[in-house]
């Protein structure tokens, strides 16, 4: 199949990313951790530390400051960024004049990169640079994603269940991109493994053969990996659960519990919203699995 043969993709950002930027050296090749972030890793594709949240303001909801830092930063990428993350979400991004203050600096740096989830502690904004070659919405998407504090989807600790990683074919010295984190470190919110979600790495990532790097459990869903296409079902509903978007949702909507089934979850507007694969007012109907296979067959026909 074509995913088995020598990469013919482009090299992703990761890949050309620098490894250390002017504010510190990049984690993962696209994050930037604070000291006490370095100290104890407690990372996973959504921070587990309620520390590392983005702030409700007076309306209840939480509220993410943002100002343009340059001259230079592709104004109309980064606002198609935060629409996509509002759509989808409860967060609210605030364009604001007051530096004096936690909020995010948007800026043409070197490569594309962030720090990861709230820092309270930048009392004058922390940076988040969208630089040559990163203005797709997939990648905005996904450095907004580190910003409120997710973290890459193929270290989760749950992962060999899902892909496999091949260590023979990874440039040497970046084996540590593709570590896993530990059970202790991370929380999933009961979110399944997500081959299509925003945060995870393509297949070819930091090859040194062309040869995958990253393969799929299940080969018809290696294409999936690494899309960058924009948020997935289940990147909003993790980011939903992160921020106690669904609970506000469905006390607005005067709901005891969530009606919605098969991995939906209650809306802003009170209706379900579904996976792919599902249909039905509550999701109830499922016609094929998440990631578009025929659950009747193994294979489509």
């Amino acid at each position: 199949m074509a995913f088995l043969s020598l990469r013919s993709q482009p090299r992703p950002f990761e890949e050309t990313n620098p490894d250390r930027v002017e504010a510190g050296q990049l984690f993962d090749k696209d994050m930037l951790l604070t000291e006490a972030q370095w100290r104890d890793l407690a990372l996973r594709k959504g921070l587990a530390s309620q520390n590392y949240r983005w702030p409700e303001s007076g309306d209840g909801f939480p509220h993410v400051p943002y100002r343009f830092a340059d001259a230079n930063v592709d104004q109309v990428a980064v606002k198609a960024g935060i629409a996509h993350w509002e759509q989808h979400t409860c967060l609210k991004f605030d364009l604001t004049t007051n530096e004096n203050q936690p909020h995010l600096k948007f800026q043409k740096l070197s490569g594309c990169w962030s720090y990861v989830g709230y820092i309270s502690q930048f009392s004058t904004g922390q940076d988040i640079s969208i630089g040559q070659g990163c203005t797709s919405l997939g990648t905005v998407a996904h450095e907004i994603g580190h910003a409120i504090g997710f973290y890459h989807e193929q270290s989760r600790p749950d992962r060999d269940d899902s892909i496999h990683i091949n260590e023979e074919n990874i440039v040497d010295g970046r084996e540590n991109n593709f570590a896993k984190k530990s059970d202790s470190l991370v929380d999933s919110q009961g979110i399944p493994y997500d081959y299509s979600s925003d945060m995870h790495y393509g297949g070819f990532g930091f090859s040194k053969n062309g040869r995958l790097t990253i393969a799929t459990v299940d080969p018809r869903n290696q294409e999936l990996i690494g899309r960058r296409d924009g948020l997935s079902h289940r990147d909003t509903h993790l980011a939903n659960l992160m921020y106690g978007c669904i609970d506000k949702w469905k006390q607005a909507c005067g709901m005891d519990s969530d009606p919605c089934q098969n991995g939906g979850y209650t809306g802003a507007n009170c209706a379900c919203v579904c996976p792919q694969g599902t249909s039905g007012s509550s999701c109830e109907t499922l016609e094929e699995d998440y990631f578009g296979n025929n659950i009747f067959r193994f294979s489509r026909m």
